[in-house]
C-alpha cells in the first residue's frame, strides 16, 4: 500500500507539472500573438521587395501612336472605380535564338519539299525564295529566328478570284500546316484566341469582307498563351504571327507577317505602377494608342488590366503594360513597371 501511495502522489505531481507547463506555453504563444499585432499596428509592414535581378529595364518598344489628337478621358468601368494591381509583376527573358550552323540546310531541304526555290541571300540571317505555284510568291526569312514575311502578286490585284469559296476552317488547316512543314509551329499558342478574317482585296489593299460571297482571302492570326496569368497584347491590337490563305485552284499560304519570341522560364519580380499612377500617364500623353476609330476626342474607359507587350521587334524582356480599353475600338498601353526601375 505504501508503494502504491508513492506512486500516486509522483503521478499526481507530474501532472501538476506537466499542467503548470502547457499553461505556461499557451501564455506566451498568446503574448506573441498580441505581440505580434501591437508591432504591425505600431510598424505596418511596407510593401513586399522586387527581386529586380536584371537590373534596370528599358521601356517597352512602341511603335508611333496612330492617334495624336488630345483625347479626354473618363472612367466607364461597370465598378466606377479603378482595379486594383499587385504591387509586384514577374518579368521573363526573351530568348535570343543562337546562330545555327544547320539552319540554312535545313530550310533549304523544307523549302524544297514546299516547292520553292530560287533561294538567295539578303543579308547575313535573311534568304529569299520563291514559288510560282497557283501565284507568285516570295518568302524572306531569317533563318535563325524562324520569323518571315510572305508577298504575292495576287495581294495587290483586285481582279483576283479564286475558283473556290474562302474557307476559315480550311484556312486555319492550311495555315497550321505550312508552320508544321517549315518546323517552326510554336508550341505556346493558345487555340481558343486563334481568329480568322474574311478580306477582300481594295484599291488601296486589304479590307475586311462584309460577305463570304465576296470574300477572296482568310487572314488567320494566331496568340499566345498568356503568362505568369497574365494575357498578352500586341502591337495595333493584332497579333505579329499572321497568314493569308488564298489561291487560285487550291487554298495556300499568300501572304505572311509571322513573328514569334519564345518565352524563357528565366524571370525576376519587378513593382508596378498602380491604375490610378497608369492613368495619370495616359492623360499626360505618356501611352501609346494601338487602336482608335472614333472621330470625337471623349474617351469613356470601360477595361483596365495589366498584360505583357509582345512586339515583332526582339526584345530582352517581356514587358509588362497597363491596357486602357474604351469606347470606337480604342485601346491605349502605357509601360508598368515604376518609373525608378526604368533606364533614363
Amino acid at each position: 500500500m505504501a508503494n502504491l501511495t508513492i506512486v500516486r502522489e509522483g503521478v499526481l505531481r507530474f501532472l501538476k507539472w506537466a499542467s503548470i507547463i502547457v499553461a505556461f506555453i499557451f501564455v506566451v504563444i498568446i503574448l506573441i500573438k498580441i505581440a505580434g499585432g501591437i508591432k504591425k499596428i505600431l510598424f505596418p509592414p511596407g510593401p513586399p521587395r522586387p527581386a529586380a535581378l536584371f537590373g534596370k529595364l528599358e521601356n517597352p518598344k512602341f511603335p508611333e501612336s496612330i492617334n495624336k489628337a488630345k483625347l479626354t478621358y473618363t472612367i466607364g468601368t461597370l465598378s466606377g472605380e479603378l482595379p486594383a494591381f499587385p504591387f509586384l509583376v514577374r518579368i521573363n527573358k526573351i530568348e535570343d535564338p543562337p546562330p545555327n550552323l544547320l539552319a540554312l540546310k535545313n530550310f533549304d531541304e523544307r523549302f524544297d519539299k514546299l516547292h520553292f526555290g530560287s533561294r538567295k541571300k539578303i543579308s547575313e540571317n535573311y534568304y529569299r525564295w520563291e514559288n510560282d505555284e497557283e501565284v507568285l510568291r516570295e518568302i524572306t526569312m531569317n533563318i535563325t529566328s524562324g520569323n518571315f514575311h510572305i508577298t504575292s502578286s495576287s495581294l495587290n490585284d483586285p481582279t483576283f478570284k479564286p475558283t473556290y469559296p474562302p474557307n476559315p476552317e480550311e484556312a486555319l488547316k492550311v495555315a497550321v500546316e505550312f508552320l508544321d512543314d517549315l518546323a517552326i509551329l510554336p508550341e505556346d499558342l493558345d487555340e481558343g484566341k486563334t481568329k480568322t478574317t474574311l478580306l477582300t482585296i481594295g484599291a488601296g489593299g486589304l479590307i475586311d469582307s462584309t460577305s463570304l460571297s465576296k470574300a477572296q482571302l482568310v487572314k488567320v492570326e494566331f496568340f499566345q498563351r498568356s503568362a505568369n496569368s497574365l494575357p498578352i497584347v500586341y502591337e495595333r491590337g493584332s497579333s505579329p504571327m499572321s497568314l493569308i490563305v488564298g489561291g487560285n485552284n487550291i487554298p495556300i499560304v499568300i501572304g505572311s507577317n509571322f513573328s514569334h519570341h519564345n518565352i524563357l522560364r528565366a524571370s525576376s519580380t519587378y513593382p508596378v505602377k498602380t491604375a490610378t499612377e497608369a492613368l495619370g500617364d495616359l492623360k499626360n500623353g505618356k501611352a501609346y494608342i494601338a487602336s482608335f476609330q472614333g472621330t470625337k476626342g471623349e474617351i469613356s474607359i470601360q477595361n483596365i488590366y495589366l498584360a505583357y507587350y509582345m512586339t515583332d521587334k526582339r526584345s530582352n524582356y517581356l514587358m509588362p503594360v497597363v491596357v486602357f480599353e474604351g469606347n470606337d475600338g480604342f485601346i491605349a498601353y502605357v509601360s508598368a513597371v515604376r518609373d525608378e526601375w526604368i533606364k533614363n
